[in-house]
């Protein structure tokens, strides 16, 4: 069992993340979202579970794909 943490697992981490806020909020109006304290919950947890993963991409990768506004720690 490969239990590497990499560029690549990260990345994984982050369509899955993402492809859950699409698929839950397609079709949805903003009152509708808002109004799903659920969902809401759900969808903020994904954004931080994105956000923490593309912290420990590495800078490399980060260079390589440099047309992605990668946010800098501070």
């Amino acid at each position: 069992m490969d239990n590497r943490k990499d560029n690549r697992y990260y990345i994984k981490k982050i369509v899955t993340d993402l492809a859950f806020v699409l698929d839950h909020t397609e079709g949805l109006t903003q009152d509708e979202l808002e109004n799903n304290e659920i969902l809401v919950d759900s969808v903020m947890f994904r954004l931080i579970q994105i956000s923490e993963n593309s912290d420990k991409l590495t800078d490399d990768f980060k260079t390589h794909f440099a047309s992605i506004p990668w946010l800098e720690e501070n």
